[in-house]
């Protein structure tokens, strides 16, 4: 098998685990994002930059080539 041939082959078998695992990953940032109370704005603001690097992260990988 051709090293080119043997990278997609890869590539389309690993595409859902990571696509879950960081799915996953985004579903445990929900509380953060959507948290009331004492300190929420600090949860907040933490849970927007991680599940905003996160979301746009996966977003331009599984859209760009490379």
């Amino acid at each position: 098998m051709s090293y080119t041939r043997a990278t997609v082959k890869a590539g389309e078998e690993r595409l859902r685990p990571i696509l879950m695992t960081s799915f996953a990953a985004l579903l445990g940032f929900l509380p953060l994002v959507i948290s009331q109370g004492a300190g929420a704005s600090s949860r907040w603001s933490l849970g927007t930059a991680l599940s905003g690097g996160l979301g746009g992260s996966k977003t331009l990988k599984t859209r760009t080539r490379g």
